[in-house]
Formats: C-alpha cells, structure tokens, sequence
C-alpha cells in the first residue's frame, strides 16, 4: 500500500505505530504468542465487537442515530451481522449462549472502548464485549455503503479446550485447521478474531470469534459448502480447535458502513 492510499474498511490489528500499514497474504509475522502465521493488517485501530441480546436488536441497531452517536464518539466503520433475514431460516445454527445471540456489531474506533459500550448496551436487552486482534484468512468482498451484503455470513464463536495452552490452541487453529478449511471450503471470505480482552465485567469466556462468508446457496443444500473432499482427520482437526463441541454458530448477513462521512456532517 503506497503513503497516503486509503486503507481497506475491515484488517484490523492492534499493532505499534512502527508495524507496517499492510502485508502480502502469506507473509509471515511475529503475531500472537510467538506463532509464525500469514496475516493482513491495514488499519491501525483496535478492534472492538459486541454480542448482542434483544427481540428488538436489528431494528435499534439499523437506526441512523447509532450511527451518528458513534460517528462522533470517534468511530470509524461499523459492522452489523444480523440474523432477521428470512432467507436463514434453513441454516445450520448451534448456540451455547442462552438465548441465542440476536446479533454481532464490530467497530472500529481509535478512542475508548468505555464510553462505546452504553451506546450499544443502552439500546439492547444485553450486551458482552471484546477487544479484538483481527487476521483476514481470506480476503472477503466489501462494500461499505450500509446495503445487505449477498454471502451468507456464518458467526462462530469458539472457546478454547481447558486443557490446551494457547500457544498452542492457536497453533492448531491458524497454522494446522486453516490452510485445510481454506482448501476444503468454499470460502468467499474468512475473518479470525482473536480475542485480546473483555470489554464488559461479566463478559462471557470466548477465545475468537470466526466470520465464514458462504454463497447463500449454501442455505438448504450443505454440500456445496465443500468445494473438496474432507481432508484426512477433518472432524479430529475441528474438535482440537474447539469447533464441534461448546461452540455458538450463527448465521446472519452482515451490513457494512463507513461512518466517516457521517461524523464530518457533525463537525
């Protein structure tokens, strides 16, 4: 990316002001714990998502007010993963969280995550909250003019096992189960969000929080979410992570805004 190009809306990672703005996929870096793993970063900004409880939650959390109010508190891109569209009716769903999460917000904003939190919460029956490391797998389509994005777009939220460190959970996850789930799947995008820590006091224990965009045929006919054969051990894989056994999926289609010009019409 030359000096001055505008940064794609979503790679986000908490990095130091001296780590380059963007890297080739593949690359390797020094990122989490010490593990080696191919990462794109290319905006500078923490990371902050929210799982969000309420009957009412995509109608308050469409309202061009949010937007507003968390344009001037600094945001600079939202994201909402909704789960009110009716073309989900048929898609897989697995839920530890009881209820079910209604939706997942990411934003992205350079100033604190303490006054953000109410302005989400205060609308919403409940709200739980993560700074987030985010790594693009792969590189997802984007259109940040607040439309419905056409993929599917599956939420998971995994925990890693008790008994395993997390270097190595996450050796397991990034470095063994990705490059085969990318092989396996078809993937139009995957975003890894590695948590970092909670924004709320009573937040829920979760270790990242996945986004698999799908073609949305794969709502009602499962097989063309491979692309290939199951690779050997693929179910042994999954459950090393964490993703057969206490972990939430959710799908949802996700609405993508940029809120910078927003915030300039309130300055």
């Amino acid at each position: 990316m030359s000096p001055g190009t505008t940064p794609s809306a979503g790679a986000v990672g908490r990095v130091g002001s001296d780590h380059p703005q963007s890297r080739s996929r593949g690359e390797q870096i020094d990122r989490f714990d010490g593990l080696q793993c191919p990462v794109v970063y290319v905006l500078l900004m923490p990371k902050l998502m929210y799982a969000v409880w309420g009957e009412r939650a995509a109608t308050v959390l469409r309202a061009s007010d949010l937007r507003t109010r968390l344009a001037d508190a600094g945001v600079v891109r939202m994201q909402l993963n909704l789960t009110d569209d009716p073309r989900l009716g048929a898609a897989p769903r697995a839920s530890v969280f009881d209820p079910p999460v209604d939706a997942v917000v990411s934003i992205w904003s350079g100033d604190g995550a303490d006054a953000l939190t109410p302005l989400i919460g205060d609308r919403v029956d409940r709200v739980a909250g993560w700074v987030v490391d985010e790594r693009r797998s792969v590189e997802p389509p984007e259109r940040w003019d607040g439309s419905a994005a056409p993929e599917l777009a599956e939420i998971t939220f995994l925990r890693r096992p008790d008994d395993v460190p997390r270097t190595e959970w996450l050796r397991r996850w990034l470095n063994d189960y990705t490059p085969a789930a990318i092989d396996a799947l078809s993937l139009l995008g995957e975003l890894q969000s590695v948590v970092v820590s909670p924004l709320v006091p009573d937040a829920p224990r979760i270790s990242a929080i996945v986004e698999d965009l799908y073609p949305f045929s794969v709502v009602g006919d499962e097989r063309i979410r491979f692309r290939s054969e199951r690779p050997d051990g693929w179910t042994e894989q999954r459950a090393a992570v964490g993703y057969e056994d206490n972990v939430d999926v959710i799908p949802t289609v996700r609405y993508l805004d940029d809120l910078r010009s927003t915030r300039s019409l309130n300055r």
